[in-house]
């Protein structure tokens, strides 16, 4: 994998929604708290200020307890690109980089996800697989959620 030595991951999914809507789930915390968390993992709280600059916290409840995600964001351009930092104890508490981009595909939005300059290759392989089942949720909740504004 070339992006071993950076220890990154992207990926993609085809959502059923349109960007506007895509990119109103990511920054309304009555949304997000539905779909950003893993599994069965659940969000226990949600605070967010999606604006450059502004700060997020997400607490994650699973079996062995909540686990704090915290970051910033740098770039907010609806509805086209999010890009925020994200640091927790997976990231062994170092700051790391999330960019989201969304692409209208038709009615669906194609969304690119990257998350850079994780630790390791231990952390890449678990938040690609946190940020999987995540985009999953995500594309359940906007599917059950869809509706013409």
């Amino acid at each position: 994998m070339a992006d071993a030595t950076r220890h990154g991951l992207r990926i993609t999914r085809l959502l059923p929604a349109p960007p506007q809507e895509v990119f109103a789930a990511w920054t309304d915390p009555d949304c997000a708290r539905h779909w950003m968390a893993p599994g069965a993992l659940t969000v226990a709280e949600l605070e967010m200020d999606p604006r450059p600059g502004g700060s997020f916290r997400l607490v994650m409840r699973g079996e062995r307890g909540d686990v704090a995600h915290t970051g910033e964001y740098r770039e907010v351009d609806p509805p086209r690109r999010l890009v925020f930092t994200w640091k927790s104890p997976a990231t062994l508490g170092r700051e790391t980089v999330v960019t989201v981009e969304f692409h209208e595909r038709g009615d669906a939005t194609e969304l690119i996800l990257t998350h850079e300059e994780l630790p390791d290759e231990h952390a890449a392989d678990g938040h690609r697989e946190g940020w999987t089942s995540i985009a999953e949720k995500l594309a359940q909740y906007l599917a059950s959620n869809h509706h013409a504004a």
